[in-house]
């Protein structure tokens, strides 16, 4: 009798998550993977969960793209601390209407599908939509503008599910809820907050560690760089990132969205059919087939770690949050060829939008903010092959941009080709006063030029300086000539507007418009574009002779991120030769680059070539 009274006063053994879950857990049929849960389909969320139990650690941060598995890893996380060791939880989501859809009815079909849970649930009134009673604790579901929200519920456990949509999300938190929440377990001595989001903005880099050879994300030294709330707080913990064997030389490196590579110039179908992940240490290729094997075998590194015989040796920096980084790349829900296509989709959109969102939620990646710009000598390396003057194959049309000053007329004439790839082709000061009809002729004899067999298809100037002057003259021009002024900020991309009079209130420019321009955005489209990969769609070409003082220009102005979270452009010096390239952009999409075909017969021999160098058997 004594010794059945002393077995049920031992305390369970503590139980990581994912090991309760693969006890406890079943799906049911009609889930994506019906069946017991499986720890091996997602090794790399391991680590995170053992940390959330080890006494090392207060707060556990993840950073993964979608299609991950994380939505199950926090139900594991909320399943074992009430089965194992009950005590108050909050999950604290990014709305409303996520919470009731999609978190509270996993949490719900969790409980009842768990039997020791199920027998810990009281009934009646006690149970409510958002807030459950098990075994005698309290769990909670709150969101961004909730009445319970951060502020005033402590809890022994808390899960804040998307942490950057919540810091762009419509309703504000009452400040960064990272930090609410670590207030709430702050009565807890083994309290614990379990923090995941895909991360939005900012701007790092990598480097490769001198000792390991394994190539880690570095640091960003001033967080304004890095606005994402949640790569912030993986900066400040213990820095893992997953890392794979090379299946041909065994060596770890670490799966990142740079080590993706598909057939030069192909289409999403193309890109598809040829991915591969390149090993960074020795260059082989790896195809789909291997990532299971590849992920068996991955573990949690962090800068300074390796491993030998399979373990990880050395110890990560000291800190007491557990933080680790994963690559959408070695999500076994998504081939390296379905993430290849979708970036081949979103380059070819020219939208930055699409950009963005697929670094973010299907390689798990920043968005690149280009807050500093990059060196000028940087941009020669831009340098594609041919010389000023030369149209290079691809470009189909061709556009004039005028930047207007006091004595000269700034004029760059690029090639616009499929996917919005682009190549400088023409650039020339014309001298002379701007408020005289001398510098004009000139401008029409330029805009009348061809280059190879091609014409100039459109011409965009700047109206903000010399007006009466810039609109005679593109009112002369027809409809192909734009008249544009720049501002921060309005409604629109871009939009015309009539213009009727002078500005003496005569009757002489009827049937032309004056297009308003959102000039952040387009400056901004080409600078993202400086670092855009050269063999990639919708790559941003310079001639191997362009001038020193043209790419000194490009950087002279930069996009810096503000405290506040707004964009303001800082100018070092002359900028007139990117105002130049944001008129390109503005035409690119004005006048419908985005549908410009490919050439297929160029198209098709490149993806045979690069599918004879992965399959050389065949």
């Amino acid at each position: 009798m004594w010794l059945r009274a002393a077995n049920a006063l031992r305390p369970k053994p503590i139980r990581s998550p994912w090991k309760w879950a693969e006890e406890n857990r079943q799906f049911p049929a009609g889930s994506a993977e019906p069946g017991p849960y499986r720890s091996d389909r997602t090794p790399y969320l391991v680590p995170l969960q053992e940390a959330c139990v080890s006494p090392r650690y207060r707060m556990t941060v993840a950073v993964l793209a979608t299609q991950m598995g994380k939505t199950a890893t926090m139900m594991n996380i909320v399943g074992r601390k009430l089965d194992d060791d009950p005590a108050s939880i909050i999950y604290f989501g990014p709305t409303k209407s996520h919470l009731e859809s999609v978190v509270e009815p996993q949490i719900t079909a969790m409980l009842r599908g768990v039997e020791s849970l199920r027998k810990s649930m009281p009934g009646g009134k006690a149970q409510k939509k958002l807030v459950k009673k098990v075994a005698g604790v309290t769990l909670r579901m709150a969101w961004v503008g909730s009445p319970t929200e951060l502020a005033s519920q402590p809890a022994h456990t808390v899960i804040v599910d998307e942490v950057d949509i919540m810091d762009a999300g419509k309703g504000k938190a009452k400040g960064d809820p990272l930090t609410s929440a670590r207030a709430r377990i702050a009565t807890y001595a083994d309290g614990n907050l379990f923090a995941v989001s895909t991360p939005t903005d900012g701007t790092v880099t990598t480097k490769v560690h001198p000792e390991t050879g394994i190539e880690h994300w570095e640091v960003s030294p001033d967080p304004r760089d890095v606005p994402s709330r949640i790569w912030r707080a993986w900066q400040e913990g213990t820095r893992h990132e997953w890392a794979v064997p090379c299946r041909h030389c065994g060596e770890y490196f670490v799966p990142r969205f740079k080590l993706l590579q598909w057939a030069k110039e192909a289409s999403p179908a193309e890109a598809r059919r040829t991915a591969r992940l390149v090993c960074s240490r020795c260059g082989a290729l790896h195809s789909d087939a291997d990532k299971l094997w590849m992920n068996e075998h991955g573990r949690a590194i962090a800068p300074g770690q390796k491993v030998i015989d399979g373990q990880v040796v050395g110890e990560p920096p000291e800190a007491d949050t557990f933080s680790l980084w994963v690559s959408g790349l070695m999500s076994p829900w998504k081939s390296f060829g379905q993430l290849a296509s979708y970036w081949v989709s979103a380059a070819r959109s020219g939208d930055q939008g699409t950009v963005r969102k697929t670094l973010n939620e299907d390689f798990g990646e920043l968005y690149m903010l280009r807050g500093q710009a990059p060196e000028w000598q940087e941009l020669k390396k831009l340098g594609a092959g041919y010389k000023r003057g030369d149209v290079p194959k691809g470009v189909q049309l061709l556009f004039l941009s005028v930047d207007v000053q006091n004595n000269r007329l700034v004029c760059a004439v690029r090639g616009w080709g499929p996917e919005f790839e682009s190549w400088l082709i023409h650039a020339e000061e014309l001298w002379g006063e701007t408020d005289k009809p001398e510098v004009y002729g000139r401008l029409t004899e330029l805009y009348g030029r061809k280059f190879g067999s091609l014409p100039i298809s459109a011409v965009a100037i700047d109206s903000g300086h010399r007006t009466e002057q810039v609109y005679e003259w593109a009112h002369a021009r027809g409809l192909k000539a734009y008249a544009t002024f720049g501002r921060a900020r309005p409604s629109k991309l871009y939009a015309a507007f009539d213009i009727e009079v002078d500005r003496y209130g005569k009757r002489r420019f009827a049937g032309m418009k004056r297009w308003i321009l959102d000039h952040s955005y387009f400056k901004g489209w080409v600078h993202d574009r400086l670092g855009w990969p050269p063999d990639q769609p919708g790559a941003w070409h310079l001639p191997d002779d362009v001038e020193d003082d043209y790419c000194k220009q490009l950087v002279a102005e930069q996009r810096m991120r503000l405290p506040s979270g707004g964009v303001q452009w800082v100018k070092s010096g002359a900028n007139d030769w990117l105002d130049c390239e944001a008129l390109q952009v503005f035409l690119a999409h004005v006048e419908g680059v985005r549908n410009l075909k490919k050439e297929s017969a160029k198209k098709a021999g490149t993806v045979a070539d690069l599918a004879r160098k992965l399959n050389p058997e065949e």
